[in-house]
């Protein structure tokens, strides 16, 4: 878990000149901090730095609740096909 603790870390430090690269990293990341149970690794992530630390509750003040839930339905959606492929092979997929 350290090495992704410091994965995350490396990535959401990242300079603004590569602001495509940061951005999708605090998507994952905001993701990654809400399904995991390894809080540990959440609270690693942006310890080392109170700037990486700002920028990730910056990032997560402007995320709405509709994202998150729109992330979740496609979880839900595509674990119902993943059971429905298994119940008829013969499925479209």
């Amino acid at each position: 878990m350290h090495l992704l603790s410091c994965l995350f870390s490396r990535l959401l430090s990242l300079d603004t000149d590569q602001s495509l690269l940061r951005h999708l990293s605090l998507e994952t990341f905001a993701g990654f901090a809400e399904l995991t149970t390894h809080e540990s690794v959440v609270a690693d992530s942006v310890a080392a730095s109170d700037r990486t630390r700002q920028t990730v509750v910056d990032f997560l003040s402007h995320v709405s609740v509709t994202y998150w839930q729109h992330v979740a339905n496609a979880v839900t959606h595509t674990h119902t096909h993943i059971r429905l492929m298994a119940l008829f092979p013969g499925l479209p997929g």
